[in-house]
């Protein structure tokens, strides 16, 4: 997520820029260039991750599992989904 002047956009981050200490993010409109300071991550949730094409899938003890095509699963290790909120430790990430 980037804020344009108060407008969140979302978007892919495509180039970097060093020197100047900003991201060009494409929204899929138009490619903008960002500080830093501009950019914030996505939350944790299942809109997010169902977005991201991430399938869900229901393990055997009632947590659930992530999954997307690179083989990036994520484990929420509370029961029933996510709440209101999704502390990090109830969250496993592999990156394979």
């Amino acid at each position: 997520m980037a804020d344009n002047d108060g407008d969140m956009l979302r978007g892919e981050i495509t180039r970097l820029n060093g020197d100047e200490k900003q991201v060009e993010v494409d929204t899929g409109t138009q490619c903008f260039w960002f500080e830093t300071s501009q950019l914030f991550p996505l939350p944790v949730t299942e809109e997010e991750l169902l977005r991201l094409k991430f399938n869900k899938h229901v393990n055997e003890d009632g947590t659930l599992k992530y999954m997307n095509n690179n083989n990036h699963p994520i484990q929420l290790h509370q029961r029933g989904g996510f709440h209101n909120e999704c502390h990090i430790e109830n969250l496993s990430f592999w990156f394979l």
